[in-house]
């Protein structure tokens, strides 16, 4: 069924790439994959993400929310 349905409407890529752009579309796929890296947490890392970051204590100030892949997600820091 879904070799039916992509036959007849084109690979998602295909139309995303017409539809945004090949420019746009690299950076999305690049503000995914540093999100990904950076920011998301992994179970397999005992909730930390490939590139380590420190833990911030409450006295380091409020929180502040700084948006990622076009405000999609979010990564949340204490700012001073």
């Amino acid at each position: 069924m879904r070799s039916r349905a992509l036959r007849l409407s084109g690979p998602p890529t295909g139309r995303l790439r017409d539809r945004l752009g090949p420019g746009h579309l690299l950076r999305l796929v690049r503000d995914h994959a540093a999100h990904y890296n950076a920011d998301r947490p992994h179970m397999s890392l005992n909730r930390d993400a490939p590139f380590t970051r420190a833990v911030e204590p409450p006295s380091a100030g409020h929180i502040i929310a700084l948006p990622r892949i076009g405000g999609l997600h979010h990564r949340y820091v204490r700012a001073a």
